[in-house]
C-alpha cells in the first residue's frame, strides 16, 4: 500500500509589520498587504482660546483636504485648551487617503499601504474664516500634533 502525504507549508502569509493596522503576529511570510493609520491632534493653549473668544470666535472646524473632519463649539464649552473633534467624513478619492475622521479628539488618517503621507489641513472659524492652514506629514503609528497659535 502506498501512502501519499501532502503537507501544507509552515509559512503562514500575512502582514508582518507590527506598526500596521492589520498586523498578523502568527505570520511568517509578509504578504505585502499591510495597511497603516496615522493620527493627528489639533490643540491650542488657554491664552489662544481666550484670544479667539475675545475676537468673536465661537467655534472651529477642522478640514482634512477639502473635507470637514471635526470641530469644536466654544458657545457652551470654555476650554483651558482644546482638541478638535466631533464629526466624521469619508472621502475615497483625496490623495489616496481612503478615510479621514475624528474619533474622540483624534483625527484618524488612513494611509493605505503607505507609511507616510502629506495632506493639507485647515482650521476655520464658525464663519469659514481660515485661521490656520498647512501641509502636514502624517506617519504610520504616530500622533502628529498641530498647534493653533
Amino acid at each position: 500500500m502506498l501512502f501519499l502525504f501532502v503537507t501544507a507549508s509552515c509559512s503562514r502569509r500575512g502582514c508582518t509589520d507590527a506598526n500596521a493596522e492589520n498586523f498578523e503576529p502568527n505570520a511568517k511570510t509578509d504578504c505585502g498587504c499591510c495597511f497603516y493609520q496615522a493620527k493627528g491632534k489639533v490643540w491650542a493653549a488657554f491664552d489662544k482660546t481666550e484670544s479667539l473668544r475675545k475676537n468673536g470666535v465661537t467655534g472651529l472646524k477642522l478640514y482634512a483636504g477639502e473635507n470637514l473632519a471635526g470641530g469644536i463649539d466654544f458657545k457652551s464649552y470654555v476650554p483651558t485648551y482644546f482638541l478638535l473633534s466631533s464629526s466624521a467624513t469619508s472621502n475615497p478619492d483625496y490623495n489616496s487617503f481612503t478615510y479621514q475622521k475624528t474619533e474622540g479628539d483624534v483625527l484618524i488618517v488612513e494611509l493605505d499601504t503607505s507609511k507616510e503621507k502629506e495632506m493639507q489641513v485647515r482650521i476655520d472659524d464658525q464663519n469659514n474664516n481660515t485661521l490656520w492652514t498647512g501641509n502636514v506629514v502624517f506617519k504610520a503609528a504616530t500622533v502628529t500634533f498641530i498647534e493653533l497659535n
